[in-house]
């Protein structure tokens, strides 16, 4: 009668533990829509706000009397639409790592709906000492999908491809810019927007 009574109690904690991790992974809610697969923890909103550096000289301009706003020259304050069309963005791909550079959430992208937005709400994981990268206007959404971007050193020694055909920028394409941030996210009720600032790669 004892053994019976211990089997019962063992099969009814294994049942209770099986009902457990049906509804949890670790510390995340599989019930939760934000969590994807692969993520190592759950997401928070989290604001983000964009900052779009001017563009960096190489060597010296072909013609002289040219201004150039690398070189501070040139910024009109009135609107100028080569000027938009070279800071715009359209979207984005986030890219979070731990501390330890390993991937604590899986890329998530994000259409940036107006050309003139500079926040955008997205979602990260807390966690101290994070590593935010954000790869602006690939103009795929499956663009990380099949690629190993898992450690912050895989991340930094991927070369981006680019051929004749994409050596120009058409009408509606945008120009690649990359940003990372290192920042302890935190969950507040008044949470301040991280602020990373893009380069043209």
């Amino acid at each position: 009668m004892k053994l019976f009574s211990h089997i019962a109690m063992f099969a009814a904690g294994m049942l209770a533990l099986a009902s457990c991790s049906d509804k949890s992974i670790g510390d995340i809610d599989v019930d939760d829509p934000f969590v994807q697969p692969g993520d190592r923890a759950a997401t928070i909103e989290v604001p983000l706000r964009f900052h779009v550096e001017k563009p960096s000289l190489i060597g010296k301009p072909l013609v002289n009397d040219i201004p150039s706003r690398a070189e501070g020259e040139g910024d009109d304050p009135t609107d100028d639409p080569e000027k938009a069309a070279e800071e715009a963005i359209n979207d984005i791909w986030v890219f979070q790592y731990d501390k330890n550079g390993n991937q604590l959430i899986v890329p998530r992208f994000y259409k940036v709906e107006s050309s003139e937005i500079r926040k955008l709400n997205i979602r990260l994981a807390e966690g101290n000492d994070s590593h935010v990268y954000v790869l602006a206007n690939t103009g795929d959404e499956t663009w990380a999908q099949d690629k190993d971007l898992t450690t912050v050193e895989k991340f930094v020694s991927y070369e981006y491809p680019f051929t004749e055909d994409n050596v120009e920028m058409d009408e509606d394409e945008r120009l690649l810019m990359e940003g990372h941030v290192e920042s302890t996210i935190r969950k507040e009720t008044d949470l301040h927007p991280i602020d990373i600032h893009l380069t043209r790669m």
